[in-house]
């Protein structure tokens, strides 16, 4: 393709003949080497195991998304009067690119099938790097306890250790306003940082990002790497065995006892129901039990929870509660049973200037909230991961890997039939009748004018899935930041969403949706979905291989407009599009790029199996794996 100037822009490799091939670099790197003129190749897809292993190692994002940059940025220079366009570009996708690094060493530890600390604590030090490159968090060690009473020591003595280093990082004057600006923040509406904030509210979230922003977050990651050495397992192995042996292990309570810091409970087999306002430790042996936890504001004490065995409720009606870290660090684990979860915003995962991690190990569990949940985080991480069994997650808005401004939300779930739901928000701000916006199932939000996204994770490694959510939701990012939805099993899923879904971008954000193997059908209550990338906004929708069923409409199956590059990718299977037009298109005021790309077996393509669409966008079918070859005529 021609510059003003006459020069040639290209994306990709170029071959001895001066042509770009097309297609896949590697099995997956989502980095397709795409000219706006030349030769296009096509290589035939890989199998699924092999894609889902190159998406894991996968470390070419960086280096993809700064191609896609340098040849927008190459076109825009040579454009008189696009001077402006141009550093307004540069500025854009500074924020998104800078994660990319992060964001495939993240990608990497979702590899082993096993779940163990390691996980979660490489998960922070990695985030921790972010704030502090070259600083060092050594952690105290917790020795195996020879006594439940020194056991408890250690707990308190660990605790003091995280709150210290909490305290340091936000002197307690600008803590105190911090807890005045988030509770006001908490009475917002559920999706508190939508678009459409009024002038008093976006003063009041001004403030709040602004006292966030002063916090030292390498001291909070540290302090929460710190609280962490009590999910060792050996350390936790002997906890349960010195309570086994404890004469009221038969009982609901073997251990109450206040301190400066919270309540540290250890619990017998009994079937208990224990209300908690103010907990820092509760370890509990069996039983089928009910919990009613409640935060305690945006304090720096830490919280631990551990639950051997039985099938538990978890209940909490104020903001915060469990596995929420408001200022601190929370944790909760339970290691087996078929577990309820409750809660109304900020819980199950969530943080605040903190740490929040729920980790389930096993049973078939339903989890619910209202709003900034499972998988949530605001200048934190916050990490729900479940490990087995068909569960079901209920969100209304802003959950299920969701990452706000210097937030990493993560989802992951291990295995089973899972359904993932994230309607009931407040109504969308487009107006449409009976839709709501989601900002949920891997995404990246930004607060648009105030602050740039963190990366939103919603990873799911098997079964046969659902998906179900209102607009802006599943693998996007809004107003830069990362958002990814990685379906990596090879069952047959369903997705169903509304406006900005399946791999969209807007105003800076780069967006990902990724689903390895399966018959899935994917349906749209609106437009604009699968590969949708909007003002300087980067987004890939691919589906490696199965029978798909699509039913999307208008301006979607790989659309761009204003400076933007969106792709669409179906890489195998003998797929069915109803009512949709099976085109790349790329809106006005660009540069733009736009691909649509279908390989199938049994396919019936257009008479043209290549062709060349209006203002950079491609359309590509095959009808067999056998590579293909079309010449594509770059624009004058």
């Amino acid at each position: 393709m021609r510059d003003h100037h006459g020069r040639t822009a290209t994306l990709g490799r170029t071959s001895r003949t001066g042509r770009v091939r097309c297609g896949l670099r590697r099995p997956l790197a989502f980095g397709l080497a795409v000219a706006f003129g030349g030769q296009a190749v096509l290589a035939a897809p890989p199998m699924p195991v092999e894609l889902a292993e190159a998406l894991i190692e996968q470390h070419s994002l960086q280096i993809d998304m700064t191609t896609l940059g340098d040849t927008l940025r190459l076109r825009l220079a040579h454009q008189p009067g696009r001077g402006r366009t141009t550093r307004l570009f540069d500025a854009a996708m500074r924020e998104p690119l800078r994660f990319t690094v992060p964001l495939a060493a993240f990608n990497a530890r979702l590899a082993p099938a096993r779940l163990d600390a390691g996980y979660p604590l490489g998960l922070l030090d990695e985030w921790r790097r972010q704030y502090d490159v070259n600083g060092v968090c050594e952690p105290p060690r917790l020795k195996l306890a020879a006594s439940i009473g020194e056991a408890v020591d250690q707990i308190r003595s660990l605790a003091e250790h995280a709150a210290r280093l909490h305290r340091r990082a936000l002197p307690e004057r600008d803590r105190r306003q911090l807890a005045r600006h988030y509770a006001a923040f908490s009475q917002l509406r559920r999706d508190a940082v939508a678009a459409a904030l009024r002038r008093s509210e976006r003063r009041l979230v001004r403030r709040f990002l602004d006292r966030l922003h002063s916090a030292d977050m390498a001291a909070v990651l540290c302090a929460a790497q710190s609280w962490m050495q009590l999910l060792d397992g050996l350390w936790l192995q002997r906890l349960r065995t010195l309570m086994a042996a404890h004469p009221q292990s038969g009982d609901e309570l073997i251990l109450r006892q206040p301190t400066p810091l919270g309540e540290i409970v250890l619990a017998g087999r009994g079937n208990a129901r224990l209300r908690v306002d103010n907990l820092l430790f509760l370890a509990d042996l069996g039983g089928d039990d009910i919990y009613g936890i409640e935060g305690n504001g945006f304090a720096a004490e830490p919280q631990f929870i551990v639950d051997f065995s039985g099938n538990d409720r978890y209940e909490s009606s104020r903001p915060g509660g469990y596995a929420a870290g408001l200022g601190s660090v929370a944790i909760l684990v339970d290691r087996a049973g078929d577990d309820i979860y409750g809660a109304s915003m900020h819980s199950q995962g969530a943080a605040v200037l903190g740490v929040g991690m729920l980790l389930d190990l096993a049973g078939n569990d339903r989890y619910r909230a209202n709003s900034h949940a499972q998988g949530a985080a605001l200048y934190g991480v916050g990490v729900l991961i479940d490990a087995a069994g068909d569960d079901q997650y209920a969100v209304q808005a802003l959950g299920q890997g969701v990452g706000l401004p210097n937030g990493l939300g993560v989802l992951r779930d291990l295995a089973g039939d899972d359904v993932y739901v994230a309607t009931g928000g407040a109504p969308t701000n487009y107006g449409t009748p009976g839709l709501t916006d989601a900002w949920a199932q891997g995404v990246a939000r930004g607060v648009r004018g105030l602050a740039s996204a963190g990366i939103g994770l919603l990873a799911d490694h098997g079964g046969n899935d659902s998906y179900d959510a209102g607009s802006f939701a599943q693998g996007g990012a809004y107003y830069r930041g990362v958002g990814q939805l990685l379906d990596l099993g090879a069952g047959d899923d369903t997705l169903l969403g509304s406006r900005y879904n399946a791999g969209w971008g807007a105003h800076g954000g780069v967006g990902q949706f990724f689903n390895a193997a399966g018959d899935d059908r994917y349906d749209s209550r609106h437009a604009v979905a699968a590969g949708l990338a909007w003002d300087y906004s980067l987004a890939q929708f691919h589906d490696a291989l199965g029978d798909d069923f699509y039913r999307l409409s208008g301006f979607s199956f790989g659309a761009a407009a204003h400076g933007a590059v969106g792709w669409f990718v179906d890489a195998g299977g003998n797929d069915v599009y109803v009512n949709a037009q099976t085109v790349a298109d790329a809106g006005t005021n660009g540069p733009n790029f736009a691909l649509f790309l279908d390989v199938g077996a049994n396919e019936t393509p257009p008479a043209e199996s290549c062709q060349r669409r209006n203002r950079h966008g491609f359309v590509i079918w095959t009808t067999s794996v056998t590579p293909v070859c079309a010449q594509l005529e770059g624009e004058r």
